[in-house]
């Protein structure tokens, strides 16, 4: 399916447009996931580029995503280069059509935990439609970096293109993937940036995955002293496993902040902050 889009893509619109109406036959929402070849993320960007501007867009609504009329009310009510805007335009269309972000609230938290360490590279694990590489991308200082690893292709191509609207795309990088199949990049950025760790993760993916993933990014050698782990919903849904470690290991100390969950205020939730205080005992010896 991706290779027929992209042949459409390259040829005619309204051939095109016949291809994107095969894409959105599930649900009528366009949902290219990660287990589709590595040509799903471009083949969603220019999707979005091609829906954006076409003028047959009812081809492309049976009905729309919330996710991809999130992304057009983004567009069309905020102005370029205003991360503000963006954050409260996403914020007000979370009120009233719940979205799984951060949220406000919450959000409120990541940005005193980023103005505390000042990360040089960050990196988010699950980014959904864009909202926390915004609202993260825009606290980091001159030369930092947020890395957001998202595994649905079209929610990697919305915040790509959100990050951008909000004006913030030197400060960024979005890779297509998950914690597992993202970890050589992941890597090769650290390397080229001359980096031996990430300094803060901000962890937001699929809760059943929070442990697993530290513990393969721990093994990686990315987790070192100083590395700060911003962990959202580990209420509700719900972390256990996670929290039971990184209270318990003695290389973490961790630290919980109460909340409710995004976007109403009647289900308790929180966000667990953990500093790495020595190496991880799967972590590799430094150097390696």
């Amino acid at each position: 399916m991706a290779h027929d889009i992209l042949a459409a893509l390259s040829a005619r619109p309204a051939a095109a447009a016949a291809a994107a109406g095969a894409a959105l036959a599930l649900g009528g929402a366009l949902y290219l996931r990660w287990r589709m070849p590595g040509s799903s993320l471009r083949t969603a960007l220019q999707m979005l580029r091609l829906i954006q501007s076409s003028p047959h867009k009812s081809l492309f609504s049976r009905p729309p995503s919330k996710e991809a009329v999130l992304l057009e009310a983004v567009l069309a009510s905020t102005p370029e280069g205003d991360a503000q805007a963006v954050m409260d335009a996403i914020d007000k269309f979370g009120y009233e059509h719940w979205m799984m972000n951060v949220g406000d609230e919450k959000g409120a938290v990541l940005d005193a935990a980023i103005k505390q360490y000042s990360p040089t590279i960050m990196v988010e694990l699950g980014a959904y439609c864009g909202y926390s590489a915004v609202r993260a991308a825009r606290l980091l200082l001159p030369g930092a970096l947020l890395i957001s690893i998202e595994a649905n292709a079209l929610c990697c191509a919305i915040t790509t293109k959100v990050v951008e609207h909000a004006g913030l795309a030197s400060k960024h990088k979005a890779i297509f993937g998950n914690a597992a199949t993202a970890l050589a990049a992941l890597k090769a950025i650290l390397a080229r940036r001359g980096a031996t760790k990430v300094d803060m993760f901000f962890i937001d993916h699929d809760k059943r995955a929070y442990l697993s993933d530290l513990k393969l990014l721990e093994a990686a050698g990315v987790i070192r002293p100083g590395t700060v782990l911003v962990a959202d919903n580990v209420i509700v849904p719900g972390a256990p496993d996670y929290l039971e470690y990184v209270r318990g290991a003695a290389y973490y100390t961790s630290t919980f902040t109460p909340g409710y969950i995004e976007y109403q205020h009647k289900v308790r939730d929180g966000i667990e902050i953990s500093v790495c205080t020595a190496d991880p005992p799967a972590a590799p010896a430094a150097g390696l």
